[in-house]
């Protein structure tokens, strides 16, 4: 058999093996229909924008349409010293800025652009709170130095923390002071910086800056009857409601903050919370003292030595000329003190003596207290003591505290008002004065 012949045997053979296999044969088909893959039609993403910050990675899942196509994808970045972007989908924030991811299909013409927004990495700080209790004055800072010397040297009270800012931002939060209220202000708002400024407040810079991202807010009230401290900054609704059940007017928002306030942690401000107890202790006992010294200028035992101190000094003592202006003897001043603090009158003025000083005190409200001996009793501000005896024998004064007395006298140096230290004076030997009474008013 020639080749020719061979050849034509062949190929009739491999018909028939095709043909029995029901497959019909063409001339351009390389791959089976059923196993062919189609082209992608769309691509899905799990994320359509991005917003990081600095250092932050995330990650693109994609999906392309329909499922059984091929699901190769290329990624690439408009801007890698911004944000660079892996052959996996993961999406690193270099520096702060914006970038566009682009997704593509390999030959085809298919593509999906992903924008990505980088901010800078928001290192948090704490704004410390503090109070004054003589202004009620809030004041916030973030210096340590600043908040430490108003605690332990100023006597300011440390409240923890008034809410947590970002170090950098948009938007600085002014600080201004007007020393003539003793109060600070604070503001976004340039406009209201500058109007402050026009009436005098003094410019200090930037205090801090509000959360461009609006996290927390920084709610604002203001009390239109306080001169310092009629603004009030916090981040807890609670006390922004309570102080405008208070009559405090509602300001809004006044800035947004990254995180809330807390109160003072023992763990880590103990001493600062141990310094705030004690300037708490002294303030109130000085509040105290204060309320005490007021109502007893109000009283008629205060009155009395008002009128006794505005004398000191100036006045001479007479027994014979008693009735002033410029001379008194003992009981004549004391009257006299009595009456002009707003006393009963109850003897006329030639038989005022230190005899029958016990009833015109007590016509007034004073109390005998003690009577004995000069060396028995513990004296307190605004007792009048009376000597018993007439003429040079009796003689009467007023305490200004537990030690000292001011009274009309002829003794040595002691000559007219004076004060006189009355242990110095009538608790020594050479002293002829016996027994004394001691008067008390009410204060």
């Amino acid at each position: 058999m020639n080749r020719s012949k061979k050849r034509i045997l062949l190929a009739v053979s491999v018909f028939t093996l095709l043909s029995g296999l029901g497959v019909a044969a063409k001339a351009d088909d390389t791959v089976p229909a059923a196993v062919r893959t189609p082209a992608a039609q769309q691509i899905k993403v799990n994320e359509t924008a991005i917003t990081l910050t600095e250092k932050q990675v995330d990650r693109l899942v994609v999906t392309l349409l329909p499922q059984n196509a091929s699901q190769a994808v290329t990624f690439s970045s408009s801007n890698p010293r911004i944000v660079t972007v892996d052959a996996s989908g993961s999406v690193h924030a270099i520096a702060t800025g914006d970038a566009v991811i682009t997704i593509a299909v390999p030959n085809t013409p298919l593509t999906l652009k992903v924008p990505v927004h980088v901010n800078e990495i928001v290192i948090p700080q704490k704004m410390y709170r503090l109070y004054n209790p003589n202004s009620g004055e809030h004041f916030y800072t973030a210096d340590t130095n600043e908040r430490n010397s108003l605690v332990f040297q100023s006597k300011w009270y440390f409240e923890g923390t008034g809410w947590v800012a970002p170090t950098h931002s948009k938007t600085p939060v002014y600080r201004l002071y007007n020393k003539n209220a003793g109060d600070h202000q604070y503001t976004t708002n340039t406009g209201e910086r500058d109007h402050l400024r026009s009436l005098g407040w003094r410019y200090e810079g930037i205090g801090w800056y509000s959360d461009d991202n609006q996290s927390v807010k920084v709610l604002r009230a203001y009390n239109k009857n306080a001169k310092a401290g009629s603004h009030n900054y916090t981040t807890n609704n609670s006390e922004q409601q309570n102080l405008i059940q208070n009559h405090w007017r509602d300001e809004g928002i006044g800035w947004y903050a990254v995180g809330a306030g807390e109160a003072a942690n023992p763990a880590i401000n103990q001493a600062l919370i141990n310094q705030t107890a004690k300037n708490k202790a002294e303030h109130d006992k000085k509040v105290a003292e204060d309320e005490a010294l007021a109502r007893y200028q109000r009283s008629l035992p205060g009155k009395m030595v008002a009128w006794f101190q505005s004398k000191k000094g100036k006045t001479t003592y007479s027994m014979s000329n008693r009735w002033g202006p410029k001379s008194y003897d003992c009981s004549s001043a004391m009257y006299t003190a009595l009456l002009n603090a707003g006393g009963k009158p109850l003897y006329t003025r030639a038989s005022i003596t230190t005899l029958n000083e016990g009833q015109w005190l007590g016509t007034n409200g004073f109390k005998l207290v003690y009577r004995g001996s000069k060396y028995g009793f513990k004296a307190q501000k605004g007792d009048v003591f009376v000597f018993d005896g007439a003429g040079e024998a009796g003689h009467t004064g007023i305490f200004i505290d537990e030690k000292n007395i001011i009274h009309s006298t002829w003794y040595y140096r002691d000559f007219g008002i004076v004060v006189t230290n009355f242990a110095q004076r009538f608790r020594v030997p050479s002293d002829h004065h016996g027994t004394i009474s001691i008067y008390r008013h009410d204060i």
